[in-house]
């Protein structure tokens, strides 16, 4: 064999081997893992409603002016518990007019209180004097110096009077309470809220649960 020949038989070999390695498959590309013997475990996550099977909606059953509800969505109560307080409705701002004849009011019922008071006084004196007269006629007609229809005159004027005088505190008191309630109108006209005296209606609990939703917190109508 002359070297031309060897020299072929190469070139051909490794012709043929460029074409074997150009046509092999090429390996395909995969995921390996050790396999293990354990627990599995998958989690999903979304948000939910929940629904109470029996709620208590509570309303408040006269109108009413409501104070401040300290209770908070969340908390417990007992039954018997108090959710919410109400006081009366103030009375609504008054204008120009109605002022000035609830300030004409006024004055008139405290010139009535001066009245009546002028009138005590006169009633007061009537019946000291009146009684002083029974003191002296009864004085008298213990001593039979007098007549018996003289000292029933004197006891009748002494209980006239007496009635009298009853009368006029009586008229003092009421011009009183009249010029006390016409001043407590335009005290509230003016924005004045009702005093703590004044009686509260309390809305209570009429179950044991939780406080779900509150409506509303501030104070107001």
């Amino acid at each position: 064999m002359n070297q031309k020949t060897l020299i072929g038989l190469t070139l051909g070999l490794a012709t043929i081997v460029a074409f074997v390695v150009a046509f092999w498959p090429s390996p395909i590309p995969v995921s390996v893992a050790t396999v293990q013997r354990g627990v599995f475990t998958e989690t999903v996550e979304d948000e939910g409603y929940a629904r109470v099977r029996q709620p208590y909606p509570i309303l408040a059953p006269i109108s009413g002016f409501l104070r401040r509800v300290s209770l908070e969505p969340g908390d417990q109560v007992s039954m018997g518990d108090p959710l919410f307080e109400l006081e009366s409705l103030p009375t609504p701002g008054l204008d120009s007019r109605t002022r000035e004849q609830m300030m004409d009011a006024i004055q008139a019922a405290t010139a009535r209180v001066e009245l009546a008071k002028a009138q005590l006084e006169i009633q007061t004196s009537r019946y000291q004097m009146a009684e002083s007269e029974w003191e002296r006629q009864s004085a008298l007609y213990e001593k039979q110096f007098i007549s018996k229809d003289a000292f029933e005159r004197a006891t009748t004027e002494k209980e006239a009077a007496f009635g009298a005088m009853h009368a006029a505190e009586h008229a003092l008191e009421a011009s009183a309470f009249e010029l006390k309630g016409a001043q407590a109108n335009l005290d509230i006209a003016d924005g004045q809220r009702a005093t703590d005296e004044q009686p509260t209606l309390i809305v209570r609990s009429p179950i044991e649960g939780t406080v779900i939703n509150r409506e509303r917190c501030c104070e107001g109508p």
